[in-house]
């Protein structure tokens, strides 16, 4: 968890100095204290949700373009230290063939922060429901919350620096799932902490 965020950061410095955006800048200089308390994100509803994950076979993340690269983050975290079966897709290919999968036991956490794809990621995820997944959405946007199994409102913050807001939001998720599992999650079976190996 530490790396990816950490990852993020670096590439986003990095940009910054080929562009001079100061409400970058400051936004990202105060993403430290944002993160820092969980109690923004929602801890107790994060543990309902935990439970009930901690009891499925499979779910599945769903976003698009940046979203996207977060939801494949959220999946790798699950898979790796709950062992539950999980996988991303980008939400404009639900149709191709991942719609199939979907049902009344399907669990699928839709990430949608970005206003220019919001209505297409949400249309996805209104197919998948129509198809009986449990919808969990992760926003920073106004949804109607009736529509969905959860919306979870996260804090509206710099649309660029919005994936290491959700990125901190599903890493805790995978740690309440992992705990609540009765697994370490600091030591996930058949993984090491740093690879070794080629």
């Amino acid at each position: 968890t530490k790396a990816y965020i950490a990852q993020l950061s670096v590439l986003y410095i990095w940009s910054m100095s080929l562009l001079v955006d100061a409400e970058l800048k400051n936004a990202l200089a105060d993403i430290a204290n944002l993160t820092k308390d969980f109690d923004n994100y929602k801890y107790n509803e994060l543990k309902s949700i935990a439970k009930k994950v901690s009891k499925i076979n499979c779910c599945y993340f769903l976003g698009r373009g940046m979203d996207y690269i977060t939801a494949l983050e959220g999946s790798l975290k699950l898979k790796e230290v709950t062992y539950i079966n999980c996988q991303a897709y980008p939400a404009g290919e639900l149709k191709h063939g991942h719609l199939a999968l979907i049902d009344d036991t399907s669990y699928l956490f839709a990430i949608a922060t970005d206003d220019s794809t919001l209505d297409k990621t949400l249309n996805g995820a209104y197919e998948a429901k129509a198809r009986g997944g449990k919808i969990i959405v992760l926003t920073n946007k106004e949804i109607k919350t009736k529509e969905f199994y959860r919306v979870i409102k996260l804090c509206d913050y710099n649309k660029y620096l919005m994936p290491i807001v959700v990125s901190k939001w599903i890493q805790m998720l995978a740690y309440v799932v992992s705990i609540t599992k009765g697994y370490n999650p600091d030591k996930p079976r058949n993984l090491a902490k740093s690879v070794t190996v080629e």
